[in-house]
Parts: structure tokens; C-alpha cells; sequence
């Protein structure tokens, strides 16, 4: 038999069985195409879908603290800057080590026995978060060109008035610190007591040095709100010498006339206190803001 198809009523075209076979598979490809395209729109149609989201930033923001403290004309911050904010992003302050420590002086000039001295010293808030305020000191009271207070002190007769072991200058002095009409040292409660030379040393320089260390600081305000400054009024005292009585000898550390060896010549009664004579008692006050 031939490989061409004879056409019986019709007209055809006389083709190959070999091509014939293959048209007919390229029917049924282009068919499955067909139907794989329409079935690849239709699922595209099923992922289409009206739709609505939220989202949360995860950032973390630590709040800014910012004390303030002024003594009379002198201002200092703690910190003096934040990082970033000097030229070309260069921070101008260290806020790990946030600290002040060269603020003024309360007392500057020199002070005599029996006096009283007084300073304020405003404390504000310049930071965006309220914080409460600590007072402390970060070390002990300390006498700079101390006298040797124990002299004569191989003799029986060393004088009445100062004993065989006077105070130093840092048990002589006493302070108070006050704000809104409440005492915050010495912390006996309610408002500040008098300071007179019958203060008890509970309240001295040396006392306050020795037991509120950071681990002891007290608490000077609960809540120091940004904004709202706040000012302590600090008083300090030198004691004076009580019942001493006049050498009336005119040698050193000689038996007078009250039979009495006082260390130095008093023939006029005017040296009881002499003995602190150009010393310093230094003690410093540290006020913390902590949120």
C-alpha cells in the first residue's frame, strides 16, 4: 500500500503517514499548553486578595538625665553635652562617666570660730525624665595642715579645755542641709536644728563622711521633676572652745596661775581655739539624680 491517503468524496491534500502522525502530536502538545496556560491564570487569580497589615518599630530609647547645679553665679551640668550633638557628631561629653565634680565652692572664703556659714545651692532637672536626688559624700572629711592635736600628751597636766584628745577640725564643724523647710542632715526629722557650740558631732563634717558613703547616701528629694528646680540651704559651723580659761603664764607650756598647760601663751584669754589655726576641714557633698 501506498503512503498516501486517496481521497474518496472530497478534496485533500495527500500527506505523508509519518506527518500525519506528527501533527497530530503537535496537537495535543500545543493543546496541553493551552489548558496548562489557562489553569496557570486561574491559580494566579486564587493568590489575589484585598489585604491589611500593622507593624511595630522595636527601637529602644533610654531616657536623658541632666543635673543642673548652681552656687551663686557658677552653673555646671552633668553631662556637659551629649554624644552627637558637638561638630561632626563628635560627642561632647562622656555620659558613662556623668559627673560634675568641679562645681563652686559653698564656702570659699575663710571662716573664723563661732560664725556661721550659709549657702544655697539650686539642684535642677535639665534631662526629659523625673528622677529622684541622692546626697552623699565620696570620701571621708579631711584635715589638710593639721596641728598636732595630742601635744603635751606625755604630761598628766595637758590642758581642760581641749582633753588628751581634742577634736580635729572635721568633728568641730557641723552643718545642716534644709530644703522646702525639711531637714535633710542631720536626719533627725522635721526641720534642721540650731547650730551652736553645744552641737552634738552627730551632725559633724566627719560624722556625715564617715556613714553616708554611696552605700549610705540619703535621700535629699523623691522626685526632682524636669523643670521645676529646687534649692538647699546648706549652713555650716565652726564650735568654739567652752570653758577654757586664760593662761595667764608668760612661757610656753609652762604652769600658769589656773595651773593649767595649754600648749601655747595666752595672756589675754584670746587663744583658746588657736589650735585650728589655718587648717581646712574638706568634705564634699555629692548630689546624684538617679531614674
Amino acid at each position: 500500500m501506498s503512503d498516501l491517503q486517496t481521497p474518496e468524496n472530497e478534496d485533500y491534500v495527500l500527506v505523508p503517514r509519518k506527518r500525519l502522525k506528527l501533527s497530530r502530536m503537535r496537537k495535543g502538545v500545543i493543546g496541553a499548553m493551552l489548558i496548562g496556560s489557562v489553569a496557570a491564570l486561574g491559580g494566579a487569580g486564587t493568590f489575589a486578595s484585598f489585604s491589611a497589615s500593622t507593624s511595630n518599630d522595636a527601637s529602644f530609647q533610654t531616657v536623658h538625665l541632666s543635673l543642673k547645679n548652681t552656687v551663686g553665679a557658677t552653673t555646671c551640668t552633668s553631662p556637659a553635652g551629649l554624644p552627637g550633638s558637638g561638630t561632626g557628631g563628635v560627642a561632647t561629653a562622656a555620659v558613662d562617666t556623668n559627673d560634675a565634680s568641679g562645681c563652686a565652692a559653698l564656702f570659699p572664703t575663710v571662716l573664723k570660730a563661732g560664725v556661721e556659714a550659709t549657702a544655697d545651692v539650686v539642684v535642677a532637672n535639665d534631662g526629659g525624665s523625673t528622677g529622684g536626688l541622692y546626697l552623699f559624700a565620696p570620701a571621708a572629711c579631711v584635715v589638710s595642715s593639721p596641728k598636732d592635736l595630742a601635744f603635751n600628751a606625755g604630761s598628766a597636766a595637758t590642758s581642760t579645755a581641749y582633753g588628751a584628745n581634742p577634736e580635729d577640725l572635721c568633728k568641730r564643724v557641723v552643718f545642716s542641709v534644709e530644703v522646702g523647710g525639711a531637714c535633710v542632715w542631720p536626719t533627725t526629722g522635721g526641720a534642721c536644728p540650731t547650730l551652736g557650740d553645744t552641737s552634738t558631732s552627730d551632725y559633724s563634717f566627719a560624722k556625715f563622711g564617715d556613714d553616708h558613703t554611696f552605700s549610705g547616701k540619703l535621700t535629699a528629694f523623691s522626685a526632682l521633676v524636669s523643670g521645676t528646680p529646687q534649692t538647699f540651704h546648706v549652713k555650716a559651723y565652726m564650735k568654739t572652745t567652752l570653758g577654757c580659761t586664760r593662761d595667764s603664764d608668760t612661757d610656753v607650756n609652762t604652769t600658769g596661775t589656773d595651773g593649767v598647760k595649754d600648749g601655747f601663751t595666752d595672756t589675754k584669754g584670746i587663744g583658746c581655739d588657736n589650735i585650728y589655726q589655718n587648717q581646712k576641714a574638706a568634705l564634699s557633698l555629692r548630689w546624684l539624680m538617679q531614674a
